[in-house]
């Protein structure tokens, strides 16, 4: 970053990048959209959530599971 501050072309490095290894995964897993969250009882919630919803969305999640004994 100093190098290119003052105006020097960096050196070019190679680095390992898993980004296209893990979008082939999202998509064999049916797995769409950002940002989504997964829930620990394995609900998926869509797009931006305040924090107060997603909280409510959570807990709502975590009682579905409660009611059903799963």
């Amino acid at each position: 970053m100093t190098k290119a501050k003052l105006g020097v072309t960096p050196d070019k490095r190679d680095c390992d990048h898993p980004v296209d290894e893990q979008m082939a995964l999202a998509r064999e897993l049916g797995l769409t959209g950002t940002p989504m969250t997964i829930s620990d009882t394995g609900e998926r919630i869509m797009g931006y959530v305040r924090s107060s919803e997603l909280v409510s969305k959570l807990d709502e999640a975590k009682r579905k599971v409660a009611a059903t004994g799963n």
